[in-house]
């Protein structure tokens, strides 16, 4: 074929093609091509579209290409990236008018294409990741003019529609083409720019993954120790194959966690399950509980993005038990899945972790945001194991709002099972689990359905002796801001419950949930975030005695601006150690200063009368008075996620704070996590872990995200 970006007279086929390409023609996509692998602009710099199978008002494309492909303008010698994850299937020349190219075979069978080369890079065979350089670009085959021709094919060799591709400018994901405006390709003209500056974390809407820190005593030294996901790492080729740290408490003053001993974890490593792949993003959510009651907590750490049984974004979850010499090397582990694993079901999230039939042995439950139900796609589940003698069992059970008993009905979107949290909310000694249901859609006043408004599910917990024992759905309760008597007012956006913490803030004997709602409104602030806190009782949660408060509510430090996204992370814990739980909310797009999206943290103290403002205090990383570790940057996002537990030994609660933008030198976007000392009068900053300064076994590397990935809702 001929291929070129001038007039008509170097078009080559003039044969007409359909505009755009019918499905006899092409293999439809799945959520817009975001499940497939080969989905990223397989460039870096700024490019022209050329010829897509017809481009608006330019001639000479009209009928280029009899199929679905793309060619892009660049000079010859241009590195060309793969598109995705695979195996190199050809690398070379054919003696055609294709030249020198290069075909992929990637992990979900789809192939890649890039024709016209001056030199590939890549051996038949090889391993490639997303971002490998497999060539450069040329005027080689039956070309006109320097340019890259990319296509992609079925399994069975059939031409396919490339669908959505994203690329990185100044930090922000773009997919094109409707970045530039554009429905489709074939709709998309001659000439249009194509942006991408790097090859980072997969930031599309298929990934959800936290909280990304988590504490708990994993050596038994009654002194917490902290988990860092860092689902950004590297390792080896790997692209983004994820990993986690473990930082040890060391019983000792400010900072109270000692880095010499820390503890690197990803898979294939000191006898830890799981595979090295590309893009699985391990250690997007963390959480730890005691699962075999041997006195050691154990760790569990999701991989939401993870390939099972070739289902893209299937995911799975690693678990590690505790012992006297703390996690590694890994002799007892565990890898789990869902029940029917599916592309883009994103299992393991979400984690929480608590002994929800009362045998005394703390179950795990893994939240699938992505999960389809009863033929609603993203509608959610979760996944509950129970834990024994022998630790968790293999096989979980799933709940959904399918499930008979179960509060609520599954709907497209919901997101059941974005973020988790449990405790005893009604007294019985048995743990009960509130559930976000962040894309829950409500009627609302004066509007016949505001979308995205969200929702908490909260699932009661029954003994063992039970007919029906642990979580089933029974006596479930679906709250949100438009249940009666329920404090606040639910609008379009708010995305309550897409951060949870529990605990009892009024000293009352009965857990209470907070639920962040990070899209809601406070006056003209859009988007400043708020909290709803659902009381417990004999009879569980219920919309009595519910509050909500925000930046801008009687006494609350600080002040509500546009953009804060206030709940952004959450964490309940006893700072000053009256015995009543106090509260740590993430406000991780604050801007300070000229910073925009650096974050910052507030605390706000329980009482007899439940959580105000009284006393409360804010954190960031830019004042002298309320300063914590390092500075304030544009894009930090400080307490995107957030964890409390005893790091030193002392009684007094201490803060854990993640902050997944933070640059370090020749590494934007690292990561780190900084630690603040809970004491009776005060909170004292602490010292700040990334991967520079913990152990000898670790660097810092650009888009690590050292304490999670970025909420969906910054990017």
């Amino acid at each position: 074929m001929l291929v070129g970006a001038a007039p008509s007279v170097a078009a080559g086929p003039t044969r007409g093609y359909p505009d755009p390409p019918t499905g006899a023609e092409m293999t439809p996509l799945e959520a817009d091509g975001q499940n497939e692998d080969a989905n990223w602009v397989p460039f870096v710099g700024d490019h022209e579209l050329w010829c897509t199978m017809h481009n608006p008002g330019y001639s000479g494309c009209v009928s280029h290409h009899d199929y679905p492909a793309l060619d892009i303008g660049m000079p010859v010698g241009t590195l060309v990236y793969a598109a995705g994850p695979g195996i190199v299937a050809f690398a070379g020349s054919a003696g055609d008018a294709r030249g020198t190219y290069v075909d992929i075979e990637h992990d979900d069978g789809i192939h890649s294409r890039y024709l016209h080369l001056s030199a590939e890079n890549v051996n038949v065979g090889q391993q490639v990741d997303r971002g490998t350089p497999i060539g450069r670009s040329g005027q080689s085959g039956r070309a006109t003019s320097p340019h890259l021709h990319y296509e992609e094919r079925t399994a069975g060799g059939a031409q396919k529609d490339p669908g959505v591709m994203f690329g990185i400018v100044d930090g922000r994901l773009l997919a094109y083409p409707n970045a530039s405006g554009h429905t489709s390709w074939w709709n998309t003209p001659y000439g249009t720019r194509l942006r991408n500056q790097g090859f980072a974390v997969d930031n599309s809407g298929l990934y959800w993954g936290g909280p990304g820190v988590a504490t708990g005593d994993v050596n038994g030294d009654d002194i917490d120790d902290v988990v860092v996901g860092v689902p950004g790492e590297d390792t080896g080729p790997h692209i983004d194959s994820g990993g986690a740290f473990i930082l040890y408490g060391a019983g000792l003053p400010e900072p109270g966690v000692s880095a010499a001993g820390a503890e690197r974890i990803f898979q294939e490593h000191n006898g830890i399950p799981g595979e090295q792949k590309s893009n699985e993003v391990f250690g997007a959510a963390v959480a730890t509980g005691d699962f075999d009651a041997d006195g050691f907590d154990d760790v569990a750490v999701g991989a939401p993005a993870a390939t099972e049984a070739g289902a893209r974004a299937a995911g799975e979850v690693i678990v590690l038990y505790g012992s006297a010499e703390g996690l590694l090397p890994a002799p007892r582990s565990l890898r789990l899945v869902g029940t029917a694993p599916e592309s883009g079901d994103q299992f393991g999230a979400s984690l929480a972790t608590g002994d929800f039939d009362g045998d005394g042995f703390a179950d795990l439950v893994a939240g699938a945001p992505g999960e389809g139900v009863q033929g609603h796609a993203g509608a959610g589940a979760l996944t509950v194991f129970g834990g024994s003698a022998s630790g968790l069992g293999a096989t979980g059970r799933e709940i959904h709002a399918g499930t008979a008993t179960v509060a609520g009905g599954p709907e497209d979107g919901d997101r059941l099972g974005v973020d988790l949290a449990a405790g005893d909310t009604n007294g019985d000694d048995i743990d009960d689990l509130a559930v976000g249901v962040t894309g829950e859609d409500t009627p609302d006043i004066g509007y016949p359905v505001s979308g995205d408004t969200g929702a908490v599910l909260v699932l009661r917990g029954r003994p063992a002796t039970d007919a029906r024992p642990g979580l089933r759905g029974d006596d479930s309760v679906e709250l949100h801001g438009d249940t009666r008597r329920v404090a606040g007012d639910a609008r379009a956006g708010d995305q309550m419950g897409i951060t949870l913490a529990v605990g009892d803030v009024q000293g009352d004997g009965f857990d209470d949930v907070v639920a962040g709602a990070v899209g809601q409104d406070v006056g003209r602030a859009t988007d400043a975030g708020a909290l709803y806190i659902l009381s417990g009782s004999v009879d569980g949660i219920g919309p009595g005695g519910s509050r909500f408060l925000h930046a801008d509510s009687t006494g609350v430090a600080g002040g509500a601006q546009e953009g804060d996204r206030l709940g952004s992370g959450l964490a309940l814990g006893d700072l000053n150690r009256d015995g009543i739980a106090d509260l740590l909310v993430g406000i991780a797009g604050q801007r300070i200063g000229t910073a925009g999206r650096a974050g910052a943290a507030l605390v706000l103290y329980g009482g007899a009368t439940g959580l105000t403002g009284a006393g409360s205090r804010q954190f960031d990383a830019g004042t002298a008075t309320t300063g914590l570790a390092d500075r304030a940057e544009a894009g930090d996002v400080l307490g995107a996620a957030v964890a409390i537990g005893d790091l030193d030994g002392n009684g007094y609660g201490d803060l854990v704070l993640g902050v997944p933008g933070e640059d370090l030198p020749g590494a934007t976007d690292a990561g780190a996590v900084v630690l603040a000392s809970g004491s009776e009068g005060a909170i004292r900053p602490g010292a700040m872990f990334q991967g520079d300064n913990v152990g000898s076994q670790s660097r810092a590397e650009r888009g690590d995200r050292w304490g999670g990935l970025f909420p969906i809702y910054l990017r």
